[in-house]
């Protein structure tokens, strides 16, 4: 319980609000310029895909949000993920590029893709054989957590649900990071309160990120708002359930 609470809060980052949230939600897995065009040279030796995720190696938030970028843009042509274990390096034009051996589940078919980690583009394209990411691939992908979010949501005490939010806490984090989904404005008031409950306010932030995703993923209007009122309405519901609970200042921070 205090690995996620403290993951909740170094997560914590102020984002915008996206007109169209299936729309955000692809905009923040891919690569920025993404264009929907294959180039079939693109992540060959001669042009290998610039990742950048190793640009600046002390900013680890940095180097995990290309390494989410690169293993995210792009999908099969039947919409399946690619598989990014495989990895070798070899000596390219500007220096050493890693080499990715693709292998399509259910096939043999394989692609090798070379990635330049210490630089970044202007513009990316899709290398031959694979589609660039988009919204129905991705709905279709994130669906379970979908559903587990609903889950939490309709639960009479989803605080007790401590395996289905490990899931989705876990689930979101690895696919998304979970920046995307924490306003520090928002939290800031549970953050800073120290009397009340530890386990109580790491519950409420993760309400607030549960809530939050499931907006974005389902397209409804102003997430920020929605997840801001799902988190209130999760706080009156955890105090009657839980009278003995130290609420701190909570109680006049959420009014």
């Amino acid at each position: 319980m205090k690995r996620i609470f403290t993951l909740l809060l170094i997560a914590a980052a102020t984002t915008s609000q996206a007109q169209k949230s299936s729309d955000e939600l692809v905009k923040h897995l891919t690569f920025q310029n993404l264009k929907n065009e294959v180039k079939a040279d693109f992540g060959s030796a001669d042009n290998p895909i610039q990742s950048g995720a190793f640009q600046n190696i002390a900013d680890r938030g940095a180097m995990q949000l290309q390494m989410r970028k690169l293993t995210n843009s792009y999908r099969w042509p039947d919409g399946s993920a690619l598989d990014f274990s495989k990895r070798g390096s070899k000596q390219g034009k500007t220096g050493v590029v890693d080499v990715y051996t693709l292998s399509k589940p259910g096939s043999t078919d394989t692609i090798r893709l070379h990635v330049d980690p210490y630089h970044t583009s202007e513009s990316y394209y899709v290398p031959k054989g694979l589609v660039a990411l988009n919204a129905p691939i991705l709905e279709k992908e994130i669906s379970p957590m979908v559903k587990i979010a609903e889950e939490l949501y309709v639960a009479p005490d989803a605080s007790a649900l401590n395996e289905s939010s490990g899931q989705l806490l876990s689930a979101i984090n690895k696919q998304f990071g979970t920046a995307l989904f924490i306003d520090t404005a928002v939290v800031a008031p549970i953050v800073k309160d120290k009397e009340a409950d530890k386990p109580f306010g790491g519950y409420l932030i993760r309400s607030y990120l549960f809530s939050k995703f499931l907006a974005m993923a389902k397209n409804i209007k102003n997430p920020t708002a929605y997840a801001t009122k799902k988190m209130k309405e999760n706080f009156n519901r955890y105090i009657v359930l839980h009278p003995e609970v130290k609420i701190g200042n909570l109680k006049e921070s959420l009014k």
